[in-house]
């Protein structure tokens, strides 16, 4: 990812034409980060919060000063009560600068010198816990005596004799007056602030005295909530450091009765005393806490002070009633009231005087000699105002403003003082006044006629306190030119607008007493031309518009009015027109005699590189007020801003000449050779653009006709934007490109353009000597975004630098072109259609675009060379620094080492704790920086391993997976016997397992610092194979039969058993499966049928079953499921025709067997059969006996038994099957029984009578 960075720019968009820029601050910016803000009255914390967060390099300062700090804490010669160095007094300039509104000094926001004064004598007081503070007791119980001193700068960076106090016109800077500093997460205005004025950090503390301080949500304006100040910690960038404040919070006055313009909450001074303390590294009492509970450890954790109690913040915490029970409401760092601040802890002393001692961060600001010579006295006249009363005494009452600027107090001096040189006097002054405090002494009267005169005044600088001599003699002179008269002459002249009727106007007193007067004019135009008679006094001229437009000029006569105040007796101007547009009012005031002064001067002449800045500041002394300038710069160029901020480009020596003028007087002072432009020396940093540095200067362009904007997307089409430059001499490198972007709206979130350096090709863009990458989103709009160039090129002569954008994603880029141009020529390509041709072309726009070029001729470059980047824990590795050049410091940063921090090239470091760490090298550069990072693995001595996995009983062909844990660092490596694969280096692995069998795995680390290793059994499983024992079978009906499973450990039937045999019974034929496992590892499923076979159902018969041998029996069989039927009729002989007749051979009893059979099944059924020898007499006289009739019958057959002697004869009727068809019971007694045969089939059927053991058989034939 590129390197991107901010720099802090004010944005203004007009949606008609174009926008405003600031110029962007010198010190690096965060894109797109914001830290929430609530609102409170310092906003100290949340500046460090948000550097900490996000700018590195500001992260590791302030860790490196904390260490630093502990050191001190740690190895000084410390007492709880003592703290750093105690004994030694440290004294630090101060340099204040007041950016005011355009007022008179004393007025508003251009607070006086004495308010300062009185600002500087409390904070002293605070630092060296001295209660005289106009009834602020310090008496907190915690309280120390910080041994630390303040002084008003005496010495200027330039050597030259200061007071320690600057002052600046705002009121020609955009924005200020309605919005002062713009405070916010992204430090926008207070960078543009701070550039304006800034003394060496390194030898002042800079403090900025501004008129609001605005916050992302509110405007503080002297009362209620609001940011009243802020200050930068240690380590902060270096154009950013001091101390923010509001002057209604600059200075001491506890009564209210010294005309300071103080609001009431802060006339204790206790706001700077805040601020001062974070600037020495004091963070709030209720940092980083949300309870009153202690935080241990307190060294390490809250403000890093044990004797401070634990608080929370509050809104304001009032002195009789603290947040919490402990809450040390007397500390100078809590919320509270000033009334009851009183106290810095000892733990807070050591912490800044740490800061202040030997290596401290800001040690250089003890060192300077800047204060002047110690204890010296150094008294100054800074003003003189007098009253003229011509008419009754022609006395001149005198009064002189004398400053202390020395360190003792000020007891007695002796003024000299005397009108036009003439008749001097003496006064001798005694009273006291304090160091950085001021006095009005009353001087005796002076008689002096009319005319024009100067009052001299002057310090004897040998009679200080009795016999001092004075510290520095250039500031012990005034003079204050006047004119006396009886009276004064006033000529008042106007001319109106074009709409006279609209004004009115008169001359007053104080007292509203009017000496002229006009109103009700007709004409267009109207000239007025009047004079007035006045004694010395003071006067108002006003004039009013009933439009509310002042005497500007309407659209149909376009001429401006004016009106002007003439001294006739001087002929001086006292009061004129400066702004036609007035509104509807406008008073000037005057007083007469008027004593106009206008004595020019500047300052700002410097030597300086090609293209660095001169800053030139007005300081003339101008009674009215000075309100137009002009510089000739002597290079051609001319300005007309006050105070201008001048680059050369060119080296050679340069005469600057300024003409100021204000409502009476004009003059002019030029300075030979003030600005000496010399050769930029090796190792420079310097930045190059083709448009001047002016406030107005930054626009885009709203195309007509068209989508988009000029310079970015657009309905033109223009894909690419180019400026020229030129860098002359030995290659330099050009490190960095500064976009001001006014828009940055990505279309998709990989939206993207490049930024390139081309070769310059005869005039135009050639070949791309770098390109870098950005995505849209990554960019901040509103401000600059500085990006770094991933390869800088070594440049010599002709180039061009510029971007190149993408269409189709709906992305809309807009950056910023210029129309103040160096030169005033266009300078600007655009691409269009791949071709690079100049934007007059094409845009029809004639520009140069905002971009700036940051180069310089030596980059700092270095390798970080490790001699071992992975160790065993508590050992130690060497790093150096090799191929260094171009640098200007050196910072090794070791987090988790032993040191963490070294300035050595080279150094060994040891890690106690195992982990991967980063070691950092920082070298820093004139103008770039570069951090090399390495990164170092220590492991721990006796790494330890352990794995689980899936399972360690699987089949063949499958898979396990191995997870392993390794604690501690070390190389791993796994065998596993016929796995694929059988070897791994990796914490988790799966495995394919294809042969059964029992095997070992194993996993091992070794990293160098010990090893470990685990074993476990992993069992890979056979598919067995299933039969299933007897095969195919068949059975009978109501049969059953075993079933076994051959193969496996583990059974399943499809009958539900789980054993290896089953008996099954099937009523059916049935197909049986079953299956055989080992363990989870399932075989294939056997499968066998088993055929059931019905049991035949027979039943024999005979007919008849009892016979005469020889006579036939008819067998026959009933029955089913039989395939064959086989009889044995008993007698040793078969056969195989279920009916048939058998005739026996002999006379027996005889058992014939019907067997039915199905396969193998077979049922049997016997019937007895008797064969009779029928051939006795017995048996012939019995057949005589019974008489069968008719015979053959058809219907009826009747039945008569003859022989008495047969009693109760059972008669059958079998048909010629042998089934019985009839049977029944004859009495003897009965002459006949008759028989309905209808139902009987036609045929021969055989009739047995049986009566006591005799058998009678007849045959009978039925006919039809």
């Amino acid at each position: 990812m590129k390197k991107i960075y901010i720099i802090i720019t004010l944005i203004l968009f007009s949606q008609l034409v174009k926008s405003q820029l600031t110029p962007s601050n010198s010190y690096p910016q965060i894109p797109g980060k914001t830290i929430p803000f609530n609102g409170e009255k310092c906003a100290s914390h949340y500046m460090d919060e948000f550097l900490k967060r996000f700018d590195p390099a500001y992260s590791l300062n302030r860790q490196s000063i904390e260490q630093h700090t502990q050191q001190i804490l740690q190895t000084a010669s410390v007492s709880r009560s003592g703290g750093v160095n105690r004994g030694v007094v440290y004294t630090v300039p101060i340099v204040f600068h007041v950016l005011h509104e355009g007022e008179n000094v004393g007025d508003s926001t251009n607070i006086s010198n004495a308010q300062i004064y009185s600002c500087l004598a409390a904070l002293n007081r605070d630092f060296r816990r001295n209660g005289a503070d106009g009834g602020i007791a310090q008496t907190g119980p915690l309280g120390a005596d910080a041994e630390i001193e303040f002084c008003l700068a005496r010495k200027d960076p330039n050597g030259n004799f200061t007071t320690g106090i600057t002052r600046h016109d705002m009121s020609g800077v955009q924005g200020y007056l309605d919005s002062g500093v713009y405070h916010s997460a992204t430090w926008r205005s207070d960078a543009s602030m701070k550039s304006m004025v800034q003394w060496n950090p390194a030898e002042y503390i800079n403090i900025w005295v501004v008129n609001k301080i605005r916050s992302t949500t509110n405007i503080y304006q002297g009362g209620g909530g609001g940011v009243i100040g802020y200050a930068t910690f240690p380590g902060g960038p270096a154009a950013s450091d001091g101390v923010v404040i509001r002057f209604s919070a600059t200075g001491n006055d506890i009564s209210g009765t010294k005309g300071y313009n103080l609001w009431s909450a802060t006339n204790d001074n206790r706001v700077l005393t805040h601020e001062m303390g974070h600037y020495f590294n004091l963070y709030h009492t209720f940092q980083s806490t949300t309870s009153c509970t202690v935080t241990s450890p307190c060294a390490t954790s809250g403000d890093l002070c044990c004797d401070t109690p634990p608080t929370i913040v509050g809104s304001g915490n009032a002195c009789t009633t603290p947040v919490c029970p402990l809450d040390n409401k007397e500390n100078y760092m809590q919320y509270q009231n000033g009334s009851c601040a009183s106290d810095f802890t000892p733990d807070q002393v050591s912490r800044m005087r740490a800061v202040l001692a030997l290596g401290g961060s800001r040690h250089s600001l003890t060192t300077t000699q800047n204060c002047g010579v110690a204890n010296q006295v150094n008294p100054a006249v800074t003003n003189l105002f007098f009253q003229v009363d011509s008419i009754c005494t022609n006395l001149i009452p005198g009064f002189a403003v004398i400053c202390n600027n020395g360190f003792d107090t000020l007891t007695s001096l002796r003024l000299n003082y005397d009108i036009d040189g003439v008749s001097p006097n003496v006064y001798f002054w005694s009273g006291s006044i304090p160091p950085y405090e001021c006095d009005t002494i009353a001087l005796p009267a002076l008689t002096v006629a009319s005319g024009n005169h100067n009052f001299n005044i002057s310090i004897d600088s040998t009679l200080i306190n009795g016999s001092l001599n004075d510290g520095f003699t250039g500031d012990n002179f005034f003079v204050k030119s006047f004119i006396s008269r009886d009276k004064f002459s006033v000529i008042v002249d106007i001319t109106t607008d074009c709409s006279a009727q609209e004004i009115s106007w008169l001359l007053r007193d104080t007292n509203g007493i009017v000496f002229l007067s006009g109103s009700g004019y007709t004409q267009q135009i109207q000239n007025i031309l009047e004079s007035a008679c006045l004694d010395s006094g003071c006067y108002e001229f006003v004039i009013y518009d009933s439009w509310g437009d002042g005497l500007q000029g309407k659209g149909f006569c376009g001429s401006n009015g004016r009106f002007t105040l003439t001294d006739f007796g001087s002929g001086q101007i006292i009061a004129k027109t400066i702004n036609p547009n007035f509104g509807d009012s406008l008073i000037s005031s005057f007083c007469l005699p008027y004593n106009s002064l206008l004595n020019p001067g500047f300052k700002g002449c410097d030597t300086v590189y090609p293209n660095y800045p001169v800053y030139l500041t007005d300081t003339s002394l101008s009674f009215p007020a000075v309100y137009k300038w002009f510089w000739d710069f002597g290079d051609g160029t001319t300005s007309t801003q006050t105070n201008p901020v001048k680059r050369y480009s060119a080296i050679g020596t340069y005469d600057v000449k300024m003409v100021v003028e204000n409502a009476a007087l004009k003059d002019s002072l030029s300075k030979l050779g003030c600005v000496v432009v010399i050769p930029t020396p090796p190792g420079f940093c310097d930045t190059l653009y083709n448009f001047d540095n002016a406030l107005d200067s930054m626009i885009f362009y709203k195309l007509l006709g068209t989508w988009g904007y000029y310079p970015g997307h657009n309905g033109a089409n223009i894909t690419g934007y180019a400026e020229p430059f030129n860098l002359s001499g030995a290659s330099n490198s050009v490190q960095r490109i500064v976009l001001p972007v006014i828009k940055a709206d990505a279309g998709t979130p990989n939206s993207s353009f490049v930024v390139n350096i081309y070769d310059d090709n005869a005039g135009s863009p050639g070949a791309i000597l770098s390109t870098d990458t950005i995505k849209i989103n990554s960019l901040v709009a509103g401000v600059s975004n500085e990006v770094y160039l991933t390869t800088p090129p070594f440049i010599s002569g002709n180039f061009w630098a510029g971007l190149e954008l993408e269409y189709g994603n709906g992305d809309t880029l807009v950056i910023t072109t210029a129309n103040n141009r160096i030169g005033g020529v266009n300078t600007t390509f655009v691409k269009t259609g791949g071709i690079w041709q100049s934007s007059t072309g094409v845009a029809a726009i004639n520009t140069s675009l905002g971009i700036k070029v940051i180069y310089t001729d030596l980059p700092a470059t270095g390798t970080v060379n490790v001699t071992r980047n992975r160790i065993c824990q508590g050992q130690s590795t060497s790093f150096s620094a090799t191929g260094l050049a171009n640098y200007d410091s050196l910072k090794w940063f070791f987090p988790g080492g032993t040191p963490s921090f070294s300035t050595n090239i080279n150094q060994t470091v040891s890690y106690a704790t195992a982990g991967t760490y980063k070691a950092i090298l920082y070298l820093e550069g004139v103008c770039s920086n570069d951090s090399l990072i390495s990164t170092i693995v220590v492991d721990t001595a006796g790494a330890t391993i352990s794995f689980t996995e899936t399972s360690l009983a699987i089949c063949e062909q499958d898979t396990v997976a191995f997870d392993g844990t390794l604690n501690g660092r070390g190389t791993i490596y796994w065998t596993y016997p016929t796995g694929l694969p059988s070897s791994s280096n990796l914490e988790d692995n799966t495995i394919f397992f294809s042969t059964p069998g029992v095997y070992p795995i194993k996993m091992k680390v070794d990293n160098g610092c010990g090893s470990d290793s685990i074993v476990k059994t992993l069992t890979v499983r056979d598919y067995p194979t299933t039969t299933i024992s007897p095969g195919d079978t068949t059975i009978c009906d109501g049969s059953s039969i075993t079933l076994s499973i051959n193969g496996g450990t583990s059974y399943a039937w499809s009958s539900g058993g789980a054993t290896q045999s089953v008996s099954v019974s099937p009523t059916a034929t049935t197909q049986y499966w079953g299956v055989a496992s080992n363990a989870n590892c399932i075989g294939d499923t056997a499968y066998v049928t088993i055929t059931n076979n019905r049991i035949p159902n027979v039943t024999a018969n005979a007919n008849p079953t009892l016979v005469c041998l020889g006579s036939a029996i008819y067998f026959s069989m009933t029955g089913s499921n039989a395939i064959t039927y086989d009889w044995d009729y008993g007698d040793g002989t078969t056969s195989s025709v279920p009916n048939a007749s058998h005739i026996y051979s002999a006379p027996g009893t005889y058992i014939a067997t019907v067997k039915g059979t199905f396969g193998l099944c077979d049922s049997s059924n016997s019937i007895q059969v008797i064969v009779n020898d029928c051939t006795g007499l017995e048996e012939e006289s019995l057949a005589s006996s019974i008489v069968v009739y008719p015979n053959p019958a058809n219907r009826f057959l009747n039945i008569s038994i003859l022989e008495s002697e047969m009693e109760n004869v059972k008669m059958a009727i079998f048909n010629s099957s042998g089934n019985m068809v009839h049977s029944s019971l004859i009495s003897s007694q009965t002459e006949q029984t008759t028989i309905d045969i209808n139902s009987f089939s036609e045929g021969v059927y055989l009739i047995r009578f049986n009566s006591e053991n005799k058998v009678v058989t007849k045959k009978l034939i039925v006919v039809k």
